[in-house]
């Protein structure tokens, strides 16, 4: 039962952020030299695609960046 859950909890989260992976993925096809790297609480760029967190405030931020 727990696995079955894990398991739909992943589908729904892959689902709902496909346009995100899908253009990561091609950015990394396009330029092996970008990987993901850790940029502490950033607020996200307006014009990029992002998977965003929010805080207790309710504004949205960033943990991670793909850059060269």
């Amino acid at each position: 039962m727990i696995f079955a859950l894990l398991f739909m909890s992943k589908v729904i989260f892959y689902a709902e952020n496909e346009e995100f992976f899908d253009e990561a993925q091609r950015q990394m096809e396009n330029d092996p030299d970008l990987t993901w790297n850790y940029v502490g609480k950033q607020d996200p760029n307006p014009n990029v695609k992002a998977i965003t967190l929010t805080d207790e405030n309710g504004k949205p931020y960033i943990m991670w960046r793909l850059t060269k």
